[in-house]
């Protein structure tokens, strides 16, 4: 027999290749055979060709005979065995039927609760992820800086001129798009009008930079000419029912006649732009007469970037900023002020930005929120577990005897191990049936609750069934390891004589498990109340105005024809019969309502103090009966009436503009001049109290309020119970 030393390579490679597919019974006796026969080779021939002869005669025996018996009959018990956990899970399940119908009920809400989380928070998330650009496409935000007042202002838009400007100068910028929202439109085709708030202008790259597919028309040339117009699948079927769109002429405001030359699927709900019009940008550069693409200023416009993949936006936000202080530097300093962009990623709009012009500010989300969500929704699922394992190993007396006579019979512990996990996995299975069911029937009620369009088209994914095979597997392998674990090291000598009892460490690590299950549950309902608390405080604590019995009356969409002294009377008349309505206490109109955000504003400051720092306050038109209407506490003067004339000329601060500018009391404030924007000067005639027109988070900002008669929306004050509430 040859020594191990002498050949150890071929040696070794050759029996471990052996040993892989040959079974135990036959493997000594083709071993020996196989080193007698490299013996005789390596005397015979050399040592060389003995290695590779040794080599061939191993690869020979591999032939499905022997590679069958080895492998194959491995397998089929193995399979018979894995049919047997099975068939023993579903009838330790049936016997023990009321237990197991509340471990997978537990399982089952758990993983419910789950489900419906992590599919709002999935939606959240995927905000504007369906443009295949989305990686690579930025808005430009903007901060503007008056130093005479210290007043710093951050919005979501940006003068026209910054974006192609930064295409000029930046190599990074592939194309760009400017929107503007244009809300409150009248469109008319033939008979058929309405008023249309989803109206926004945009360059002709827009349909190139983001993906909504038109139906029909050329994304190419769709946005190029004056008054063209696409619509989306929605305004087409509204106006023109089965004809087609393409090339029908609409009217705008009465006076403008606009081609439509596309027609694109409607936006998705996850969209942060939403529209059922867009029109042309060269239509508002010839409206502005060429400022809609020249101007620093008139920061009215959303602006939007694609830049080349890759692109590092710290540097390019650095980069830019000097090229614009080169730019634009010495102009600001003359004004006092400073510019400043920067670029958002378009996937963060939706739960990450905080800037004031929005523009959907009511579809805004909350980072925080989801962030919180998601952590209560495994929580909520690792709770379900623990106390899957709890009942698990609470009735570890009644499964002992078990253990113990399958263990006597001759069973392993590991194929102990193996039927607990096969029981868990068939549990978690049943459970996860049932919290699907659940998902699907609850859905519309969960939207209705969080105010979303979530739908059942993840059940239709591939990759979320992929993720529950892989939640079914870890949900079997954490909630079944340790009781698997626990049941199944048990001595059968010591569980069949009735001295069986439970070691320290297994109630050690069972106390661990309810006490974290128990703190669990109480931060989770101590957050409700939390939650419960705050909600209750935005409904009682004092807006400053009263919205109980208020009705909003949304005024009709008006042409500019239509904005005469008849339009007047008719609206005049409508207040009136408004008002014969016994019902009805009073009626009052202004350009806003409270909880919608003010675009823009005014700058003002005192007329006998040229010096003074000059305030930009939020601006509303309102008509008479504003403030007793809605409720707001008059401090000081009066509100504007309709048998003073000069009203026309007056304004009405709220207390927080008034303190802005420096009058010691709203008393002293009363009768005062003030500037208004460049050469206007008015009289201030009354001081309300401040009133929350946005979020309580934030501060209430000085307020701007001057007489229009034209109003719109309506707000009526009503006694009887039938009046919608604001």
């Amino acid at each position: 027999m040859i020594k191990e030393e002498r050949h150890p390579s071929s040696l070794k490679l050759a029996l471990r290749f052996l040993s892989w597919f040959c079974p135990a019974q036959l493997y000594e006796e083709i071993e020996g055979d196989l080193i007698e026969r490299f013996t005789r080779d390596v005397k015979a021939i050399g040592e060389c060709k003995a290695k590779r002869k040794l080599i061939w005669n191993a690869v020979r025996f591999l032939r499905p005979g022997i590679v069958l018996r080895n492998k194959f009959s491995v397998e089929l018990n193995q399979w018979h065995m894995i049919l047997n956990y099975f068939s023993i899970s579903f009838r330790t399940i049936r016997r023990n039927w009321t237990y197991s119908s509340l471990n997978i009920i537990g399982l089952a809400l758990g993983m419910a609760a789950f489900l419906f989380i992590l599919q709002y928070v999935a939606y959240e998330k995927s905000y504007d992820r369906f443009h295949h650009n989305h990686e690579n496409i930025y808005r430009v935000a903007y901060s503007y800086t008056y130093f005479k007042n210290g007043i710093t202002t951050k919005t979501a838009t940006a003068p026209p001129r910054v974006v192609s400007f930064m295409k000029e100068i930046m190599p990074e910028v592939k194309s760009f798009t400017r929107v503007r929202h244009f809300p409150g439109i009248v469109v008319s085709y033939n008979k058929t009008k309405f008023r249309q708030d989803k109206v926004l202008i945009v360059d002709p790259e827009f349909v190139k930079i983001f993906d909504f597919p038109l139906i029909s028309g050329n994304p190419k040339t769709a946005l190029n000419d004056i008054r063209t117009v696409v619509i989306s699948e929605s305004a087409a079927k509204k106006y023109f029912g089965d004809q087609p769109a393409l090339g029908k002429i609409i009217g705008v405001d009465g006076n403008e006649n606009y081609t439509i030359t596309g027609v694109a699927k409607d936006a998705p709900s996850n969209s942060h732009l939403q529209f059922d019009f867009l029109i042309s940008y060269e239509t508002v550069k010839w409206w502005t007469g060429g400022d809609a693409e020249t101007s620093w200023w008139f920061n009215h416009y959303y602006e939007y970037v694609l830049l080349e993949p890759g692109t590092n936006i710290t540097s390019f936000n650095q980069k830019f900023a000097k090229a614009f202080e080169r730019e634009r530097g010495k102009i600001n300093q003359e004004e006092s002020s400073k510019q400043e962009f920067y670029l958002q990623p378009l996937v963060d709009i939706h739960l990450h930005s905080k800037l004031d012009q929005e523009l959907n500010p009511d579809l805004q989300g909350d980072s925080e929120a989801v962030f919180f969500l998601t952590i209560i929704a495994f929580f909520i699922l690792l709770i379900a577990w623990i106390n899957y394992i709890n009942l698990f190993t609470a009735r570890a007396t009644d499964r002992a005897k078990e253990v113990g006579v399958r263990k006597t019979i001759g069973a392993l512990q590991s194929q102990l191990i193996g039927q607990f996990m096969t029981e868990s996995f068939v549990m978690n299975c049943m459970a996860v049936v049932i919290a699907l069911a659940l998902v699907a029937v609850g859905l519309p009620y969960f939207n209705l609750i969080t105010d979303s369009s979530l739908s059942l088209d993840f059940l239709s994914s591939i990759s979320f069934w992929e993720n529950v095979f892989i939640f079914i597997i870890a949900g079997s392998i954490i909630s079944g390891l340790y009781p698997s674990l626990v049941l199944s090291s048990y001595r059968p000598s010591v569980v069949l004589k009735g001295k069986f009892s439970i070691g320290t460490s297994g109630i050690l690590i069972r106390r661990v498990l309810v006490v974290f299950q128990f703190a669990s549950s109480v931060v989770l309902i101590a957050g409700t109340m939390v939650v419960y608390m705050q909600l209750d405080h935005m409904k009682t604590t004092n807006l400053g105005f009263d919205m109980n019995q208020l009705m909003v009356v949304r005024g009709p969409g008006v042409t500019e024809e239509e904005l005469s002294p008849a339009y007047q009377k008719r609206t005049d008349a409508f207040i009136n019969e408004l008002l014969r309505f016994s019902e009805i206490k009073s009626v009052a109109g202004g350009s806003t309502i409270p909880g919608k955000e003010i675009p823009g504003g005014v700058i003002i400051k005192k007329k006998e103090n040229p010096e003074s720092m000059f305030k930009f306050v939020q601006a509303t038109w309102i008509g008479y009966d504003y403030f007793s209407t809605l409720g707001i506490k008059l401090l000081a003067g009066r509100s504007f009436s309709p048998e003073m004339r000069a009203d026309s000329l007056s304004l009405v601060l709220n207390a927080s503009a008034v303190k802005a500018l420096g009058f010691a009391s709203p008393e002293e404030a009363v009768g005062q001049k003030i500037s208004v924007g460049v050469q206007q000067v008015w009289t201030l005639i009354g001081v309300i109290d401040d009133y929350k027109q946005m979020s309580l988070h934030g501060s209430v900002k000085p307020m701007f309020f001057h007489l229009y008669t034209v109003y719109s929306p309506l707000f009526v004050y009503g006694t009887k119970e039938e009046l919608i509430p604001i």
